[in-house]
């Protein structure tokens, strides 16, 4: 099973999630495009009245980690090999450009800056610190939880309410506070690196 970080952002830096409702909707799109034997209108209809049920589903990817923020995403997803990825990929894709370019009428085409980027992790300490940096990349840009979505919330609720696989935080963490704790930790950690690695370059 290999783990990939997962990325876009708007075509020039756009915003391709206009409020927390177009946010909601991808989240649609996480569990619905992630089916191996196709969707029907039926399964499409049923996601939306639940977006975290995935019964009969066969899964192309395992989500892990998410954040949507208003111009970009990122996701952290495992999968038995990367086909599975790609086909999941481009029905997200093409799925919520089209939900987008029917609410915007004025927008058409594309919404992405081309075609989404992937990482393999290379390590499980490459592992953890992604799954840091992913839930807690609002953190990151300072932006407020109300105007983004983050996985962060989600592995010690009901499992109900989850929308993909929560073991690597349970597995690895006693409670929320030491997960957040950890989370926190990282992102200054980030903070940290890319302010000294600015100075670096303005003094070059």
């Amino acid at each position: 099973m290999d783990y990939y970080h997962v990325f876009n952002r708007g075509a020039h830096k756009q915003n391709i999630f206009r409020n927390r409702h177009d946010m909601f909707r991808f989240l649609d799109g996480l569990v619905f495009f992630n089916d191996a034997n196709g969707n029907s209108k039926k399964m499409i209809h049923t996601a939306l009245k639940n977006r975290r049920n995935q019964t009969g589903l066969t899964c192309l990817v395992t989500i892990h980690a998410y954040c949507l923020l208003p111009n970009h995403f990122h996701l952290l997803v495992s999968c038995e090999e990367p086909s599975r990825l790609s086909k999941f990929m481009q029905k997200l894709g093409s799925g919520y450009s089209g939900y987008f370019n029917e609410k915007y009428e004025e927008h058409s085409g594309t919404i992405f800056q081309g075609t989404y980027k992937k990482v393999q992790v290379e390590s499980e300490e490459h592992l953890f610190q992604l799954l840091a940096y992913i839930n807690g990349n609002y953190l990151l840009h300072d932006y407020d939880h109300n105007i983004t979505l983050s996985s962060m919330y989600e592995y010690f609720v009901p499992q109900e309410n989850v929308l993909g696989s929560t073991e690597l935080v349970s597995d690895n963490f006693i409670s929320q506070e030491e997960f957040f704790d950890f989370c926190n930790s990282k992102i200054q950690e980030t903070k940290q690196q890319r302010k000294v690695s600015r100075l670096i370059h303005l003094i070059d």
